[in-house]
């Protein structure tokens, strides 16, 4: 297999080394061989048989990539980017199309971006038919050599939020960078967004030049998906037929991403209905909604984990959706990180939305320069880093049958709290 760190690298592989941002791979050549790679590409001169010199690493990945990309015979090639919801979608959609068919692959871990993507194709065999591939961004200019190296023929834009906006001048520029994946899509390809994005002028604009299907999806009558709500009842209806199912998670934006779903089965011209079950059976992945019981001081307790990441938009789509559950909560906020200088902004509009939670225990974690910000909102305990006192001290005012509620950036790792509680069980 292929290697980009010389840490993973296990006997037989072939160490590629690419140089990143903080480390040049070329440094770890020796000690990628000492582990058992049979071939190390480096471009760099080294005095052994297992290494061969090009001019760049980079870009010499990338054309390995073009060849595992080249020899699958795939009918149908997914590419989703979006602000959030793009790894559940892909996950969601191959669970829901493997229950039928076993000629299917998706990204690999967060591999979504042009260096780690060869990895992805690396999978490919001659017999593939489907691929399901994440295309992600942080910065201008990713998405469109990305979407043309993947070169779908099925586009899924999830959604346009606040996500990474610091490292965008503005949203409008941010949205440009999403909607250019359509540049990459094959002509006469299909492209799924969201029925209620701000951006949809530029969407459908962007698909008549390039002469491809606009498909929406949301809870509009607009949308050529619409979606209808329930409990956990999702009902989708298109033009072609009525979906219904129920979903083991009662948040809207799992709604949203069934029907992503359900939109692409119609679309690939499948029947439907024997994938209903599979749906059925979807959870939530790690960090991202899965919902758990656990026991401290005798107290028994629900935990959701949001902690995988959080922008704006998302977080107060997630509080929205708590607002459901009729216990006691206590929720532990975790900062929204690369937001630039809109960061008080968007913190201000978290702190008013919880504000609508009464009788809760409300704690934040994260920089010192917002703790006024938010309490001037709402009333929360603020905390600067996750801390074995201060998970205590969250803890400790359980009560048995609350909701602990846990979301906020990767980096602040509140998922802390999760490892804490499992080291006591």
């Amino acid at each position: 297999m292929l290697k980009l760190d010389s840490r993973k690298v296990t006997v037989g592989d072939i160490f590629i080394a690419t140089k990143g941002e903080h480390t040049d791979g070329n440094n770890y050549v020796q000690s990628a061989i000492d582990a058992g790679a049979k071939l190390a590409v480096t471009d760099r001169i080294f005095d052994d048989a297992r290494t061969i010199t090009v001019p760049n690493t980079t870009k010499a990945l990338i054309r390995l990539g073009c060849y595992f990309r080249a020899r699958a015979n795939l009918h149908t090639v997914i590419g989703i980017t979006g602000s959030c919801g793009k790894t559940t979608v892909r996950n969601w959609l191959f669970r829901t199309l493997v229950s039928q068919s076993k000629n299917i692959i998706q990204s690999l871990h967060n591999y979504n971006t042009m260096i780690s993507m060869p990895l992805n194709f690396e999978q490919l065999q001659y017999n593939t038919e489907i691929g399901i591939f994440e295309l992600g961004t942080n910065s201008v200019g990713e998405i469109l050599p990305l979407a043309k190296y993947v070169r779908p023929n099925i586009g899924i834009i999830t959604n346009i939020y606040e996500t990474h906006i610091g490292n965008f001048k503005d949203i409008n520029e941010l949205a440009n960078e999403k909607v250019s994946i359509i540049e990459g899509i094959h002509k006469y390809g299909i492209l799924l967004y969201d029925g209620a994005c701000q951006f949809e002028t530029e969407i459908l604009k962007k698909c008549i030049e390039r002469n491809i299907t606009p498909v929406s999806i949301g809870f509009t009558n607009k949308c050529n998906f619409k979606i209808n709500i329930d409990g956990k009842q999702v009902t989708v209806t298109s033009s072609k037929s009525i979906y219904k199912y129920k979903l083991k998670i009662m948040m809207k934006h799992y709604a949203y991403m069934s029907a992503i779903v359900i939109a692409i089965l119609e679309k690939m011209e499948l029947d439907v209905e024997k994938y209903i079950s599979a749906i059925e059976n979807l959870t939530p992945l790690q960090g991202r909604g899965i919902i758990s019981k656990y026991k401290y001081n005798g107290k028994i307790f629900t935990l959701i984990d949001e902690t995988y990441n959080a922008g704006p938009s998302a977080m107060l789509g997630t509080l929205e959706g708590l607002k459901q559950y009729n216990n006691r909560k206590v929720i532990v906020i975790g900062e929204m990180l690369e937001l630039g200088d809109k960061s008080q902004q968007y913190h201000a509009k978290v702190a008013e939305k919880l504000n609508e939670f009464n009788n809760c225990k409300i704690y934040f974690i994260g920089s010192k320069s917002l703790w006024q910000l938010l309490q001037s909102y709402t009333h929360v305990e603020c905390f600067e880093h996750v801390t074995a006192e201060g998970i205590n001290k969250v803890l400790n005012v359980l009560q048995d049958d609350d909701i602990l509620f846990l979301k906020g950036s990767r980096s602040i790792k509140l998922e802390q709290f999760i490892g804490y509680l499992q080291c006591l069980m």
